[in-house]
């Protein structure tokens, strides 16, 4: 979406030729405290049609993500991924989810070329 402002950092590293570490670290606000916080899947949601819209109240203030990936190569076939991200929502997302403005996703991969 075009409505919004990412700042971000990366560091990345790579300790040996089968090892890969990267941070990432990103300040998300809104271009504009009047403007609505969009989400959804366009098309693909048929009972939407399109990005639904949560009012911002004033604020542009959306979220700090924070973010590690590990990548280790196996053998030149097989790749191993381990992600883990973590959100502190903004005023934005705090006044929406009044219970909790946190949350974090992960996953672990298993890639394997034939």
């Amino acid at each position: 979406m075009m409505n919004n402002q990412d700042l971000f950092g990366i560091v990345m590293v790579r300790p040996s030729n089968r090892l890969t570490l990267k941070h990432e670290s990103h300040w998300l606000r809104l271009a504009n405290s009047r403007d609505l916080w969009y989400a959804g899947d366009g098309a693909f949601q048929p009972w939407t049609v399109g990005f639904p819209g949560r009012p911002s109240n004033g604020s542009n203030a959306l979220a700090r993500v924070y973010d590690v990936n590990v990548d280790y190569a196996v053998n030149p076939r097989t790749l191993i991924t381990a992600y883990w991200g973590y959100a502190f929502g903004g005023d934005v997302i705090r006044r929406i989810y009044l219970q909790s403005n946190r949350g974090s996703f992960g996953f672990l991969e298993l890639n394997v070329r034939f």
